[in-house]
């Protein structure tokens, strides 16, 4: 399933796609809480983060990566990171809490260490993750919905 940005009518991945309704992937996994076991809600969590790893940050971010996004400590990937830790977490997926905790520290280290426009990238990705996160999750939810 090729995830899709715009949540009201079907558009594409990339800088056209308006987000017509803005809903936060945490509140999804809470109203989900109530619908699913733990063990199918943890199931449905690593399909929708399987979904963002397979999305291209250039499309996600709607241009090309400069030579700062594609190094190893890349605000774009760390920004993905974040995204995923906080789905696991909501979940309630085990050692979720401590792993969101440490990658939390370690994007820290990087924004003291790290230009300027790092945190700046950094929160745009993770914006714009967080919207593909919402996405996910709710066709994830909907298609997978319990019988």
């Amino acid at each position: 399933m090729k995830i899709n940005i715009g949540l009201a009518k079907p558009t594409t991945i990339g800088t056209s796609t308006r987000v017509q309704a803005a809903v936060d992937p945490a509140f999804l996994m809470q109203q989900a809480w109530s619908a699913y076991p733990l063990p199918r809600l943890h199931e449905l969590t690593r399909v929708a983060i399987a979904e963002l790893r397979a999305v291209v940050p250039r499309d996600l971010l709607g241009r090309e990566l400069s030579s700062l996004e594609l190094s190893d400590c890349s605000p774009v990937a760390e920004a993905l990171e974040a995204c995923c830790c906080e789905l696991r977490e909501e979940s309630g997926m085990p050692r979720a809490q401590s792993d969101r905790k440490g990658h939390g520290q370690r994007v820290r280290r990087y924004i003291e260490q790290q230009p300027a426009g790092w945190y700046e990238t950094f929160a745009e990705a993770l914006e714009k993750y967080r919207t593909a996160a919402a996405v996910a999750l709710q066709a994830v939810l909907r298609d997978r919905a319990v019988a």
